[in-house]
């Protein structure tokens, strides 16, 4: 289907489209970016338009081989719209490349955009797909698989998410992931928690704080039971007192000799536990 110029386009390539050759992307890799690629583009049209989308997007252009999707916009707000029509085309493009540098998409974009940002990088999962170009009003930009694709593993957002901390032990490091992580076993119910962290910030003090408990502050993502996940974002990491340097029942004797009356101590607190 052909028509109006897009002013957004998504274009899947080959790892090894050159020339004049096509060369075929599989259904399933196509499903997942432009899927992702909708998601995203909606969500920002809303976000910028406010309770209603000034804009609506239709098909302008769909073309087989590499697959190639051109979208153009309707003007619904004729007051907003062309406020919306400009600014997302800066906004998606700008966000986009600075996950291709390396932010998350979660730093670039809100928990709703960056799910439908993650979901359209899921298409370098697929070997058919080697680089994803993204136009938006005369502008393009490349995602490859080394720069925006190593988001492909990153957990989706959860919109359960809320800061707060976790405490456990410090037992594993791993590098398997697209982004590292280490895991916290928890002491209520000894699950795992993945704290995924920043290798150059955090790295040093990770390798030193193995084998020992801890507290990780930052973005607690939580299952349907309520239990943590994993943790992202990481504001701080901390070294907590082992159990055995934590103060004993002995250690508080002679503080009040009389409190217990003729009652041990240690009987007293049985009795007073229940």
């Amino acid at each position: 289907m052909t028509g109006t110029k897009p002013m957004l386009s998504l274009t899947l390539k080959n790892p090894d489209d050159v020339g004049d050759a096509i060369h075929f992307i599989t259904l399933a890799a196509f499903v997942e970016a432009t899927a992702g690629w909708a998601d995203l583009v909606r969500r920002l049209t809303l976000e910028r338009s406010g309770s209603r989308a000034a804009i609506e997007w239709l098909i302008s252009d769909l073309k087989i081989g590499s697959a190639e999707l051109g979208l153009v916009d309707r003007v619904v707000d004729e007051e907003r719209g062309p406020i919306v029509e400009e600014e997302l085309q800066v906004l998606i493009l700008d966000g986009m490349e600075a996950i291709e540098l390396g932010a998350s998409p979660t730093e670039v974009f809100s928990v709703e955009a960056a799910e439908g940002a993650i979901r359209m990088l899921g298409a370098f999962g697929s070997r058919s797909v080697g680089r994803i170009l993204l136009g938006a009003g005369g502008r393009q930009l490349t995602l490859t698989r080394e720069g925006a694709g190593r988001h492909v593993d990153q957990p989706a957002p959860d919109r359960r998410a809320s800061h707060g901390s976790v405490e456990g032990s410090l037992k594993a490091i791993s590098f398997s992931e697209n982004r590292p992580f280490f895991s916290v076993y928890t002491e209520r119910d000894g699950r795992a928690v993945k704290c995924y962290f920043d290798e150059s910030r955090h790295l040093a003090q990770v390798l030193q704080l193995l084998r020992q408990r801890v507290q990780v502050a930052g973005r607690l993502h939580r299952r349907l039971d309520g239990s943590v996940a994993f943790v992202t974002e990481i504001k701080e990491l901390r070294r907590l007192r082992d159990r055995s340097e934590l103060p004993q029942i002995a250690d508080i004797f002679g503080i009040a000799p009389d409190f217990t009356g003729p009652l041990p101590t240690v009987e007293w607190l049985r009795r007073e536990g229940g």
